[in-house]
């Protein structure tokens, strides 16, 4: 999926800082299916994005405990990405 957004031009970035989770996660916008909570903000970063640009998306995975010990939740988040 990723590949398809690079090659139609929209870049995908990666949220790596926990400020950015918590940014995306006060925006309080999101889906839940059993197993993956998918949160959206549209809201652009700090010091980026000149006015009249797009905001370039950008995707973040975690795994809570409930997923199991960090070797099965290193694994979901690899499946993920």
């Amino acid at each position: 999926m990723a590949k398809d957004a690079i090659a139609q031009g929209s870049p995908v970035g990666r949220l790596r800082r926990r400020a950015d989770f918590l940014r995306v996660a006060g925006a309080r916008r999101k889906w839940a299916a059993p197993g993956l909570i998918l949160q959206v903000s549209n809201q652009p970063e700090r010091n980026s994005a000149e006015p009249g640009h797009d905001f370039p998306i950008r995707v973040g995975f975690t795994a809570s405990r409930k997923v199991g010990n960090a070797v099965m939740r290193n694994r979901a988040r690899r499946r993920l990405k």
